[in-house]
């Protein structure tokens, strides 16, 4: 896991192992927030590969609450998600 430290500055962080679709991941997380603004950021590890081999999943957004009623669509979180899930999933790292 501490390869994954590289990759994220937060101070709240989680991370677990996983493994999906024949890969090995190291998986850390974390949230933040800042003047009205929104960050989700998540690193896929492959955890044998040197130099590290990683996926960055990058979202930053502005709090919607903070916009008039009707002003701002809210986006579909979980349609992101799974459209970089997708792209994750192409990538194929011989371990």
């Amino acid at each position: 896991m501490a390869q994954l430290f590289a990759f994220l500055y937060a101070s709240k962080i989680k991370t677990i192992n996983i493994t999906e679709g024949g890969n090995d991941y190291s998986v850390a997380s974390t949230t933040d927030a800042a003047a009205g603004n929104r960050y989700q950021e998540t690193i896929y590890a492959f955890p044998y590969t040197n130099p590290c081999i990683a996926i960055h999943y990058f979202i930053h957004y502005g709090v919607f609450e903070n916009y008039p009623a009707g002003k701002v669509k809210q986006f579909d979180m979980q349609a992101i998600l799974d459209q970089f899930d997708q792209i994750r999933r192409s990538l194929i790292v011989n371990q």
